[in-house]
């Protein structure tokens, strides 16, 4: 209220400093300007995000305002103006009405100004009336746009939306492992089940002023203490009264995410379907099963919300789980398009896990059968997932879109799920892009020896978010990965990773000798070249196994690092860049699974030289002041 009243006094005393005759009432009214404004950001900017962005929305009405005294309602320039204050109030995300509301106090309170100071001014009441008629006009044109001004959430990023506090709780009872990647444990399938997945949620919860908890019943206290409710292979099923009380969560707004997995496993199929039995979906006795290795092919991505920005199987990352019934008002997300409904077997327990002949047998359904399915229950909504692998510790490399879609879209936070960019239901706050643009040999398919499965997952344990890229630029992460890059990164390419290092990040390129020249301007701009020398795997006692290293060779500046050589030949180097570092490791295999870390097995020294690295390179580059590779690095070409 207090930045309502007091905006068009001091926008209108803007004007008047536009036509005040006299030098000491002019820098009266400037200072009262000056010093209102910086009140109003002081006392109000904090509360509000987007504080300042409305002062100079109701600066560009004082403007207006101020025109349509001097050159009156006609003047082309006044409404070439006015038209950009329309495309500011959108971007803004002010509503029409507000802005309208605006206008008219600020026409108002500069008409009575012009009056009640006609002694200082040259203006008369008739500019007055003028400016009040061309402001109530300009208001019906505003009045015009449509109601829904707000930016859109991919363009204009997360602060510009308003976030409700959000409160999350697991429930306890069920299969759960809230492991993370950890240096004791190496193999990717050691390295935890679904702690990344609670972590993400976790910060997310922590940002938006929540919390996560842990509940092991359902009561009427603790549903109203949270705004989304997590079920993961349960293994004890809800009584009657916490099914109502479940039901009138979802009902009254809450959001319910329901995560299983294939046949009965662990006694869960019957738990998990007490959760569901106030909406239209269930779990089935079964395996969903493709026709094809990985489901490469085989999925169809229906257009929704959840799967914005998911484009393949590769990012869904949907294992073998169970396929699920939907009748009534459910509908299906992702469904095996080719694959089949494989029924289970109780007799095949143990390390069968229930599962069936893995065969399509007469009776059994065969294509379309739904893997994840939503529904809306009164004013809330239920996801549920027939297969917990997109939300484990291996896939969250690749599948963040889909469970930061399916976060967003569960808690009622549909604009949320845009395609692009860095989810913002992360597990840590530093990203790390790991770039396949230029990358074609790389494989995206997990535990295979030419994908960065355990690249990623060494990333974990370092406190980074891996996040897969392709192409576009790594600002605003704290690292970028390069893996053998064999597509040649162009001049706009090379100019986009030094300025990204130019301006504090830190790039990490692996690459060997064979095909240059794709990156021969990048290594240029930091006084790096690789040389026709192979040094193989290198020798016992160099402390780490390479793939197929390379020599390495750079211009002698003193503040190049040494890190690792092998028969006496650089391998791994680093030097400052402008705020940020440039690492050249002269082997393209180095960073792949089969040389860093695989699904079961790891090359333990050179995860832990990469993790060292890494340490070095938050260290070293923390509070640093610029260097002269700034200037070198300016013109890479």
């Amino acid at each position: 209220m207090a930045r309502f009243l007091l905006a068009p006094g001091l926008f209108a005393a803007l004007c008047l400093c536009l036509a005040v005759r006299a030098p000491a009432p002019r820098l009266a009214l400037l200072a009262w300007v000056f010093i209102g404004e910086f009140w109003v950001e002081r006392s109000l900017g904090g509360k509000r995000r987007g504080g300042g962005s409305e002062m100079l929305l109701l600066g560009a009405i004082g403007v207006i305002c101020a025109m349509y005294i001097v050159a009156g309602a006609r003047s082309p320039l006044v409404w070439a103006v006015m038209r950009g204050l329309q495309i500011l109030s959108r971007y803004v995300g002010l509503t029409p009405w507000k802005v309208a509301a605006y206008e008219l106090s600020a026409a108002v309170a500069v008409a009575a100004l012009v009056v009640m100071a006609g002694r200082y001014t040259r203006l008369s009441a008739r500019y007055a009336l003028r400016l009040t008629a061309g402001c109530v006009l300009l208001t019906m044109l505003v009045l015009l746009q449509p109601v829904g001004c707000r930016v859109n959430a991919a363009r204009a990023g997360d602060d510009e939306i308003p976030r409700q506090p959000l409160s999350v709780a697991f429930y306890s009872e069920g299969l759960l492992d809230w492991e993370v990647p950890s240096a004791g444990k190496l193999g990717i399938i050691r390295s935890g089940m679904f702690g990344l997945f609670r972590k993400s949620l976790e910060r997310h919860a922590h940002s938006r002023g929540g919390s996560v908890l842990d509940v092991d019943s359902l009561t009427a206290g603790a549903l109203s203490r949270v705004d989304l409710m997590v079920f993961i292979n349960p293994t004890r099923g809800l009584a009657p009264a916490e099914r109502r009380l479940l039901a009138g969560f979802v009902a009254s707004g809450g959001g319910l995410l329901v995560l299983g997995d294939h046949t009965d496993i662990g006694g869960s199929r019957a738990p998990l379907n007490s959760a569901l039995d106030f909406t239209s979906m269930r779990f089935n006795f079964d395996s969903a099963v493709s026709m094809r290795e990985r489901w490469k092919g085989c999925l169809e991505i229906l257009p929704h919300p959840v799967t914005a920005g998911v484009d393949d199987e590769m990012d869904a990352q949907l294992g073998t789980g169970a396929s699920l019934e939907i009748h009534g008002s459910a509908f299906a997300v992702v469904t095996g398009r080719y694959a089949f409904s494989d029924c289970g077997d109780y007799a095949n327990g143990g390390r069968g896990a229930q599962m069936g002949n893995c065969r399509h047998d007469a009776g059994e359904a065969f294509g379309d059968v739904v893997l994840v399915a939503g529904e809306e229950v009164g004013s809330g909504r239920v996801l549920v997932f027939g297969d917990t692998s997109p939300f484990q510790n291996g896939a969250r490399f690749l599948s963040q879109r889909l469970v930061s879609n399916s976060v967003h879209w569960v808690s009622g936070e549909d604009a949320l799920c845009a395609e692009g960019g860095v989810s913002d239901i992360r597990p840590f706050d530093d990203v790390a892009i790991v770039d396949f643009g230029a990358c074609p040999k790389i494989s995206r398919e997990l535990f295979t020896d030419r994908s960065l499965g355990g690249l990623a997952n060494c990333l974990f344990r370092a406190g980074l978010t891996p996040v897969p890229a392709c192409g576009g630029s790594p600002d605003g992460a704290a690292f970028a990965f390069l893996v053998e890059p064999t597509r040649h990164l162009g001049a706009a390419g090379t100019w986009r990773l030094t300025e990204y290092m130019l301006s504090g990040g830190n790039l990490i390129l692996a690459k060997g000798y064979s095909w240059p020249e794709p990156c021969a301007g990048l290594l240029g701009a930091a006084g790096f070249a690789l040389e026709p020398v192979p040094l193989g795997r290198g020798e016992a006692s160099s402390g780490i196994t390479y793939g197929e290293a390379y020599a390495a060779t750079y211009d002698g500046a003193a503040d190049t690092v040494l890190h690792a050589q092998a028969f006496g030949r650089p391998t791994v180097i680093t030097r400052p860049f402008g705020y940020g570092s440039f690492t050249l490791i002269a082997d393209g295999r180095f960073l792949l699974d089969a040389n860093l870390e695989g699904e079961t097995a790891a090359v333990a020294e050179n995860v832990r030289f990469l993790a060292a690295l890494l340490c070095y390179i938050r260290k070293e580059r923390r509070d640093l002041v610029p260097t002269d590779r700034a200037v070198a690095g300016n013109n890479p070409h």
